[in-house]
């Protein structure tokens, strides 16, 4: 006897959730956040088989403007909005944005995500921080700091943090550029001269507030003892327990 299968019908693939990662701002930074999906998923959900492990959509898309201080150009909220569609289309019910900065603009992207659920970085990176009580040095890029995007949810969430001085933040912004050109060495080395300039603040942890700083300080974790809070390693958790919730 023959089934007749009804193409029209969802199969369940199609209906699984779908992890969304919006990436290209830098391009590094969505490749970070979606091996830490996978690296937790195992060490967390006990992932093992493939089918076990979270579908993920990366749509990486350079935006032509978006420099290492992470300047808000003409255009940046609509390609955004663009790429949540996107990713809304290829079946992602949660979707992470893989840039801080960009969140200034969460409203509109969640708006243009349908009814897929868009992680907001920056409220998780705080809660994260408020429930490790230290003093942290904010580390973001200069476009997150000028516009206060995570020091404001960090007061109201009352963590105690300090920022950047204007010849550290330009420091912070070349490591950024470097993170983006690849030279992840140099981008080391720069993070850890600001890291060292810090200590007569008698810093307790360190926020890494910008998706290109967790990837420069991955050559000195070993080196630095500071308990971190990495934005990327937020995001991904952040979307791999929403994923297994679903």
């Amino acid at each position: 006897m023959n089934e007749t299968i009804n193409l029209n019908e969802p199969s369940s693939m199609d209906a699984q959730s779908k992890i969304g990662l919006i990436s290209g701002f830098g391009p590094l930074a969505g490749a970070d956040v979606l091996k830490r999906i996978l690296e937790y998923s195992a060490r967390q959900y006990s992932a093992f088989e493939d089918h076990e492990y979270p579908s993920v959509v990366l749509q990486s898309q350079g935006f032509d403007g978006f420099g290492d201080s992470a300047e808000l150009s003409n255009g940046f909220q609509e390609a955004l909005v663009e790429l949540a569609t996107q990713v809304t289309s290829g079946g992602a019910s949660i979707i992470g944005v893989a840039c801080n900065t960009a969140h200034l603009y969460l409203p509109e992207i969640q708006a243009s995500a349908s009814r897929a659920v868009v992680v907001n970085l920056i409220e998780e990176v705080a809660l994260k921080a408020a429930g490790i009580p230290k003093r942290y040095l904010l580390l973001t890029s200069q476009s997150t700091k000028d516009e206060g995007l995570h020091s404001q949810r960090l007061k109201q969430h009352g963590v105690d943090f300090c920022e950047t001085t204007i010849e550290q933040q330009e420091r912070i912004n070349e490591v950024i550029n470097a993170v983006m050109q690849f030279d992840l060495d140099l981008a080391a080395e720069t993070l850890r001269t600001v890291i060292i300039d810090s200590q007569p603040l008698r810093i307790e942890g360190l926020i890494l507030g910008c998706t290109e700083l967790p990837i420069a300080y991955q050559a000195l974790a070993k080196e630095i003892d500071l308990p971190v809070i990495d934005s990327n390693q937020v995001l991904a958790e952040a979307l791999t327990d929403r994923y297994y919730e679903n």
